[in-house]
């Protein structure tokens, strides 16, 4: 809810990674924050730690990276309206933080791809406006040329779309993290905190907002005889994601989620963290690549295709089977890549197994949403799991 967002001044000062402006809203709203219980209920799949998972400066870069291209491709194409019951998305504004991909071979392609197929998710669920935040003026033509794409796929080139979309900047409020990168979601949400504040020109408050925006000056009691400027727009909800990150809800549980949002709740995705998998590469010749993907063999060998029209896969709880005995710090990298660091640094006689290196991923059930990118993941990102099966969750 747009109100909870304003309350957090600390946009103003956090800076230290890409999701500290989340974990700030988190902490200042934390009771009122819930995740579904079924994670086809309400999840995003976070597809750029695959690609970077793949190490595209090996042998087989250019199989790996045109795969990548085609399933994001595939699933642009395959996405459709869907026939939502609450009028929650359309009163939804959705900020995407842009970051480009950087890959060593076609980065502008996977970058551009992966923008549409985000835009694409949100769209099918019907949002009313998105705005890709950029820091740069000359990020704009490649974005234009993503809004081309999904405009064409679903139709919304219409006067009236049924998604409004928009390309603006956040340069001033852009942070140098260390004086090494700049912190684009934080600085995508402190700009939409100054342009819902009226701090902000007229012409951005319009590109952050659209038609129908006005400002108007009220009277704060915390501010002596001080008008302070109000932006009053039809935005209700915020959402904010990235450029790499998929939405995935199933219709049926639309009205529901809006209902929460109506409340007062804020919604977190579960995150899914999808791993290269041999199933996902066949015919290529890297299937069984196992430095850089899991062969389709053993332990590892069968996935388990859900379906949101008949299945779910229900939430285990807190319980996260790889840290039970270690910390998210006792890791050389991810803790779903250890295998792979384990196999190339940790194994000079080349005599490990496959099972073995990635022994932290044996609790996890193998995944793939059908009616998402169907590649495969390994449970959240977070190290979460969560349990296949036929029917809602208890």
């Amino acid at each position: 809810v747009v109100s909870n967002f304003l309350e957090v001044e600390k946009f103003e000062s956090v800076s230290q990674t890409p999701e500290d402006g989340v974990f700030e809203l988190l902490r200042v709203n934390g009771k009122n924050t819930v995740m579904t219980t079924d994670w086809l209920d309400f999840s995003v799949e976070h597809m750029s730690k695959w690609w970077k998972a793949l190490d595209f400066p090996h042998v087989h870069s250019q199989q790996a990276v045109n795969k990548v291209i085609n399933t994001l491709t595939n699933y642009v194409t395959s996405r459709k309206m869907m026939n939502a019951q609450t009028k929650v998305p359309q009163e939804t504004l959705v900020v995407v933080a842009y970051m480009p991909s950087k890959t060593s071979y076609k980065s502008e392609e996977i970058t551009k791809w992966s923008l549409v197929a985000t835009l694409s998710s949100f769209i099918a669920v019907g949002m009313g406006r998105i705005v890709v935040s950029g820091r740069l003026p000359e990020e704009e033509e490649l974005i234009v040329d993503a809004f081309d794409i999904v405009k064409k796929q679903f139709q919304l080139n219409s006067p009236t779309p049924t998604t409004e979309l928009s390309f603006c900047l956040a340069m001033d409020e852009a942070y140098n993290d260390a004086g090494t990168r700049f912190n684009i979601p934080v600085s995508a949400l402190k700009k939409l905190r100054h342009v819902l504040l009226g701090d902000a020109s007229e012409g951005d408050i319009q590109c952050w907002l659209g038609g129908g925006t006005t400002t108007m000056s009220i009277k704060k009691e915390d501010a002596v005889n001080k008008l302070e400027p109000i932006v009053q727009s039809k935005w209700k909800y915020i959402a904010l994601t990235e450029p790499d990150t998929l939405l995935t809800i199933r219709p049926s549980s639309l009205e529901a989620l809006g209902k929460k949002l109506k409340e007062g709740y804020i919604l977190a995705p579960h995150r899914l963290q999808p791993i290269p998998h041999g199933s996902d590469f066949k015919g290529l010749g890297i299937e069984k690549d196992k430095y850089h993907l899991i062969p389709a063999a053993g332990y590892f060998e069968h996935v388990h295709a859900l379906s949101s029209n008949e299945m779910s896969c229900c939430d285990a709880g807190p319980f996260k089977p790889v840290f039970v005995e270690k910390t998210i710090h006792d890791f050389g990298t991810q803790w779903w890549m250890q295998g792979f660091w384990e196999i190339t640094k940790n194994n000079p006689n080349e005599t490990m197994s496959v099972e073995y290196a990635h022994k932290l991923l044996l609790p996890y059930p193998l995944i793939r949403l059908v009616d998402g990118t169907a590649v495969t993941f390994c449970g959240a990102n977070s190290g979460r799991m969560c349990r296949p099966g036929i029917g809602d969750c208890e």
